[in-house]
């Protein structure tokens, strides 16, 4: 990934985390004035007088004694909020994004540790978000992963010295001043790279080879000896300056992340993920009902990843694992819901091999006839060779379609009315229903279903009239022995239908 696709994504996280935070925390504000309970408010109220010392300048000791206050009221609120997350457990919807704002949560935390070079967070946040890998068929941190979080969890007793600079933060590069500017080393390494491409460097140089490998074999000494000769001048990149001061921080980008996450909950208010009625999980940018199996799929993601982390350890790692580590890792295939409207579509047995069976019992009994045995073959012959005729049915069972225009052409180029004939006779009026919905249209007057209803029963009773005492209305039907069943088999393979 690109680095700055990498920080489209988090920063689009971080904007849904907390345009969802905020919507959940409404929602728990409410409950609590239900509940007659008033620690959400206590809380924001010593949060803002945190925020308001810190703005204004205050003197430590006072911000401090703001926030040992806000500390203190904490423990209520976590209880309120867990309260209220039990009591809304049955709401899967809510549940679902609570698990979205949590798994976001681990991946900031992970962020962090690498910012300020905080190796037992780092160590910590990485073992929350491994099951999610192993769940969702990240093979490669499946695999090395384990051994990773197994080799540094015991770094202190093989390696103490290297233990103790990692906890000094020195498992991240720190390539300017300032505070949460820290990376890891293969991103520092990209950086000593671009030394060596930018600026004069090998982009554009030569076409030759043998050249090109004399130039990247020695670009780590080059970066060093350019980076040692700007120290010994004093130089100072431009760039370098401005990584000083943290493009979140400033007011322009400030102003434009509360713009966004307003959006984000406008947008989000018109869904109302956190007020749903119903116990069904629902997809929020199409309203579409969850299938069961989905919806435990994502519910208890954190449990099955952690489950199936557990069996690899056991299995590949244990004193009696039964498997190498370096054995095909099977895929999961969990379900999300981009898996909602997709089904299996199974191979049909081709029409060669069908017909060629087929052709080889009717050859052996034949030659069964021809060497003398009792076979009646007039009598078999008025038995079709397989399941279902062929000149009526596919393969797989189902009726043949036809060109059902060619027919509705023969019944009415001969027989073409431009107006129904009178009669004094009793007659009746059949309606195709569907058609009539679609030459209503989408009346002005009709604003809910039940006002569209409405105006298509006038529309039906206008046919009403002395020799017509009866209205049929035919809407169409899938019977299971029609080829309208069969075309919409074929059309809905790889689409289930929307509920």
């Amino acid at each position: 990934m690109k680095g700055k696709c990498w920080n489209r994504a988090v920063r689009g996280h971080k904007l849904m985390y907390e345009a969802l935070q905020r919507l959940l925390l409404e929602k728990f504000r409410l409950w609590q004035q239900e509940q007659d309970t008033r620690s959400y408010i206590t809380t924001t109220e010593h949060a803002a007088a945190v925020a308001e010392g810190f703005s204004q300048g205050k003197d430590g000791t006072d911000i401090q004694a703001a926030l040992d206050e806000l500390l203190n009221h904490m423990d209520d609120f976590t209880a309120d909020f867990n309260m209220f997350i039990h009591m809304n457990s049955g709401n899967l919807t809510l549940m679902l994004w609570k698990q979205y704002i949590d798994f976001v949560g681990k991946l900031l935390l992970f962020i962090r540790a690498e910012r300020e070079g905080l190796w037992e967070l780092h160590l910590a946040s990485f073992q929350e978000l491994l099951p999610l890998m192993v769940l969702y068929d990240h093979t490669n941190y499946t695999r090395w992963g384990t051994i990773y979080i197994t080799d540094m969890l015991q770094l202190e007793d093989t390696f103490p010295d290297v233990y103790r600079e990692f906890m000094a933060g020195h498992f991240v590069v720190k390539e300017a001043e300032g505070v949460f500017n820290q990376v890891s080393i293969d991103m520092a390494l990209e950086h000593i790279n671009r030394l060596c491409k930018s600026g004069g460097g090998l982009v554009g140089i030569t076409q030759s080879k043998t050249a090109l490998d004399r130039w990247m074999l020695t670009c780590c000494d080059r970066s060093q000896i350019l980076e040692d000769a700007c120290l010994l001048v004093g130089y100072t990149d431009p760039k370098s300056e401005k990584l000083q001061t943290q493009k979140e921080k400033s007011k322009t980008r400030l102003k434009r992340d509360e713009d966004d996450v307003q959006k984000i909950m406008d947008k989000l208010r018109e869904f109302n993920p956190f007020n749903r009625d119903r116990d069904d999980l629902i997809q929020i940018s199409t309203n579409d009902v969850v299938p069961p199996e989905i919806s435990q799929s994502l519910l208890s993601a954190e449990q099955r990843g952690a489950n199936l982390l557990s069996e690899f350890v056991e299995t590949r790692l244990g004193e009696n694992g039964s498997k190498s580590l370096h054995d095909r890792i099977p895929q999961n295939k969990a379900s999300t819901c981009s898996a909602m409207f997709t089904m299996e579509t199974p191979k049909p047995t081709t029409e060669k091999n069908t017909f060629k069976h087929g052709r080889n019992l009717f050859r052996r009994l034949l030659s069964a006839a021809h060497s003398g045995r009792d076979v009646n073959l007039p009598h078999l012959l008025t038995h079709e060779l397989s399941q279902s005729p062929p000149s009526l049915t596919t393969l797989d069972g189902q009726l043949r379609t036809t060109n059902k225009a060619a027919l509705s052409h023969l019944l009415t180029d001969a027989h073409v009315l431009k107006e129904l004939p009178t009669t004094d006779n009793t007659t009746c009026v059949v309606i195709d229903g569907m058609a009539l919905v679609q030459a209503i249209g989408k009346p002005a007057k009709a604003k809910t279903f039940g006002d569209l209803a409405d105006i298509f029963t006038k529309n039906v009773f206008k046919s009403f009239s002395a020799t017509c005492t009866r209205i049929d209305v035919v809407f169409d039907r899938y019977l299971a022995l029609s080829t309208k069943s069969t075309t919409r088999t074929k059309r809905n393979r790889t689409k289930k239908i929307r509920k």
